[in-house]
């Protein structure tokens, strides 16, 4: 699938770095680095420059960057080619293209919100 690029409504550009948490109302795109918790009511696209340190809480994520910390989805998770994942993985769907390394536990169920909300 196509990485979505209509209604991002926020980007974390190339050379940007964000210490501490990110909360975010809609969608957002990071080319730069977060340390941090991340918090995102829609989509979070993280892409190949980017690079996340800390807990996300998302709806639904693609990744072709580098995720260090445990990645929490209500939806649908997409590794892109060269994604790096060092954590655990909660989530409804998942895609995982080849060449992902994927340092974790996987757990996906219907019921995400109440394994989210202990």
């Amino acid at each position: 699938m196509k990485e979505p690029r209509s209604g991002i409504t926020n980007i974390l550009s190339k050379g940007t770095r964000v210490d501490g948490k990110l909360k975010v109302e809609g969608s957002i795109h990071i080319d730069g680095i977060v340390e941090g918790n991340v918090n995102v009511t829609e989509l979070l696209i993280i892409g190949k420059t980017g690079k996340v340190q800390g807990e996300i809480h998302t709806k639904d994520c693609f990744c072709g960057g580098k995720i260090d910390g445990n990645l929490y989805s209500e939806g649908r998770v997409e590794f892109k080619s060269g994604a790096l994942l060092k954590g655990d993985l909660k989530c409804k769907q998942l895609i995982i293209e080849e060449n992902v390394m994927f340092d974790g536990s996987c757990k996906m169920s219907d019921k995400i919100m109440e394994v989210m909300k202990k």
